[in-house]
């Protein structure tokens, strides 16, 4: 293991980021929580060190977005919930919104419970 993280640990960067979750050889792997210094936060999903399958990203502007991450960027179908309280199902192409599907009502916001 030559000193490498393993298990369940916290990763304190400079930057003022932090990593709290899961490693494997020394990089995030599992799930785990990424807080950045900005007050964003990630929860989700890592593989090989980065943002990959099923995850939930907060802004620090208040808005959520939930969805498929690949290689640290949004791709697939998501759930975008806006501080203004409007929730949208978008989908995402390398981390850029590409198409809107459809504004959700605020009775399925409310259903599912975010």
């Amino acid at each position: 293991m030559n000193g490498s993280p393993h298990g369940f640990g916290t990763f304190y960067f400079k930057t003022g980021d932090k990593y709290i979750g899961e490693f494997e050889k020394g990089e995030f792997e599992g799930d785990g929580i990424f807080y950045y210094a900005n007050g964003n936060k990630y929860e989700g999903k890592f593989v090989n060190g980065k943002m990959n399958g099923h995850g939930t990203f907060f802004d620090h502007f208040g808005n959520k977005y939930i969805g498929k991450w690949e290689n640290d960027e949004m791709n697939g179908d998501f759930f975008v919930f806006l501080n203004d309280g409007s929730a949208y199902e978008a989908i995402f192409k390398n981390g850029e919104i590409v198409k809107i599907i459809r504004k959700l009502d605020e009775r399925v916001v409310k259903l599912m419970n975010l």
